[in-house]
């Protein structure tokens, strides 16, 4: 099988796609700069929160990262469910639009406040969880689908050596600050810095979803 020149354009664009994605979804330590307070004592979601300097360009921010990743899902589907692995493709869009929906939703419907400490918070029918811990567990969800997805796919190439070990690294350490941010947010609310280390990880794995599949369509070497 060949896979045409066009498939590699789409998949050039989603890697395009991806990157700016992950360099806006990590625009955080901007507002960090426009507001020192946050740096010192707030969390990088609580720059859009409406009494933070700059909140509205930061909401705009997640949104415009959201919709790219949203159509990088799109154009995977079209171009690509006949000449990958479906079932693996599908899951892998299917976490990119649960990523970037629920990232935008978090943004457009801030809760009344930070995720941290969650039990301070204003809670949903009682339960001590706030609305944008309920969205950012659903996004981190649909990022978890797509890169065991992405690892699915990959391991199914002949891709680099390089980029195997280097998609294994960050995959492993985003899970651990994943799970290390979830019980400090709901033990002592000190997550300050991992919540810094696990949106950069999530920008890197949402850059690694884009390499790894315009690496497979370039390949075009199935095992």
């Amino acid at each position: 099988m060949k896979l045409s020149l066009s498939n590699k354009n789409a998949a050039l664009i989603g890697l395009i796609l991806c990157v700016l994605a992950g360099l806006i979804y990590n625009s955080w330590p901007l507002g960090y700069w426009l507001d020192r307070s946050t740096f010192y004592h707030g969390l990088a979601s609580d720059l859009e929160k409406v009494n933070h300097p700059y909140f509205w360009l930061f909401i705009i921010g997640d949104v415009i990262s959201s919709l790219m990743l949203i159509a990088t899902g799109i154009i995977y589907h079209f171009k690509f469910r006949k000449s990958l692995q479906p079932r693996a493709l599908d899951f892998l869009n299917l976490g990119l639009v649960m990523f970037g929906f629920f990232t935008a939703t978090a943004a457009l419907l801030p809760s009344e406040c930070s995720i941290t400490p969650i039990l301070r918070c204003r809670s949903i029918a009682g339960q001590g969880l706030g609305i944008d811990a309920i969205t950012s567990t659903l996004a981190a969800l649909g990022l978890l689908m797509a890169a065991i997805s992405m690892r699915y796919l990959s391991l199914h190439h002949k891709l680099p050596t390089w980029i195997h070990n280097l998609t294994q690294i960050i995959f492993a350490l985003w899970l651990v600050c994943g799970l290390a941010f979830g019980y400090l947010a709901l033990s002592s609310g000190k997550t300050h810095t991992i919540e810094q280390a696990l949106l950069i990880l999530s920008g890197l794995i949402i850059v690694l979803v884009g390499l790894n599949v315009y690496l497979i369509v370039a390949s075009d070497s199935p095992l």
